[in-house]
């Protein structure tokens, strides 16, 4: 399992952008797009799409950015596809929910220390 760290990161292979537009992007930003992932599944299931239709409303989430902390949440195992959907123009798509591990992340933030990053959170709940 991967611990999210909010540092933003590029592949390798990745131009000079990526890689600039990777330092730009602040952690504390970061932090909060997981958080809200982790909010909304807390709600009810959704797909990027409908997650996304939030999140703009929201705050400065772009679309590929939170594809990449929704795909962090996934690989840290808070998060699973709980359901096949379909997007706003008819093609196919995962419905995502909180795991069994991403509920008791959630409920820890809710409880404790609501500044603490998703990984601080991780690290202090243990094991994994």
């Amino acid at each position: 399992m991967n611990i999210p760290t909010a540092d933003p990161i590029a592949r390798t292979s990745d131009p000079a952008t990526s890689w600039r537009a990777a330092t730009s992007v602040n952690k504390k930003t970061i932090n909060k797009a997981m958080k809200t992932i982790l909010f909304l599944l807390s709600k009810a299931d959704f797909t990027d799409e409908e997650m996304l239709d939030y999140k703009m409303l929201t705050g400065k989430f772009s679309p590929s950015g939170f594809r990449t902390r929704r795909n962090e949440l996934l690989k840290a195992g808070l998060i699973q596809s709980s359901d096949i959907g379909k997007t706003k123009s008819g093609r196919f798509c995962q419905i995502w929910q909180l795991s069994e591990r991403g509920t008791e992340v959630w409920e820890y933030i809710k409880k404790h220390e609501k500044r603490m990053t998703i990984g601080e959170v991780l690290y202090e709940t243990g094991p994994f």
